[in-house]
């Protein structure tokens, strides 16, 4: 090798070494990134288990008032026999208002339920393709 071309050669390593710590750095903003990013997926995870927690709470709140149905219509077949009440002063009509105002807002519950449902496993499922695409 002659005296320009191992200037050159220790130019180019130089140019080398500059490149890598500069490539270093990249990596570690980018670990740090991913470290955020993984803080980030745990944090979806905690919301989506959050949701599913929500969902089965109204399951049993819907399968609650299902059987509650069951007991009223059980109840309303009787007193058409018969069940010495007068008019208008059977206690299972007070009971029929607050079931339906129950209802009222678990039917309200469950269209925002359906709701969040909707647009959080439109966007997880949009996340999944937009991180798919990326790799």
């Amino acid at each position: 090798m002659t005296h320009a071309s191992n200037t050159a050669a220790h130019t180019e390593h130089r140019q080398w070494h500059s490149d890598h710590q500069l490539w270093v750095e990249d990596i570690q903003n980018w670990q740090t990134d991913l470290h955020r990013a993984l803080s980030d997926l745990a944090r979806a995870e905690a919301i989506v288990r959050s949701h599913a927690a929500d969902l089965q709470e109204h399951l049993l709140f819907v399968e609650h008032h299902e059987r509650s149905i069951d007991a009223h219509e059980t109840g309303v077949v009787v007193s058409e026999h018969g069940n010495g009440h007068p008019p208008g002063a059977d206690p299972r009509a007070a009971r029929h208002v607050a079931s339906e105002r129950s209802h009222d807002v678990q039917r309200d519950a469950h269209e925002r339920i359906k709701q969040h449902h909707h647009r959080l496993i439109a966007e997880l499922r949009r996340l999944v393709r937009v991180l798919e695409e990326a790799v």
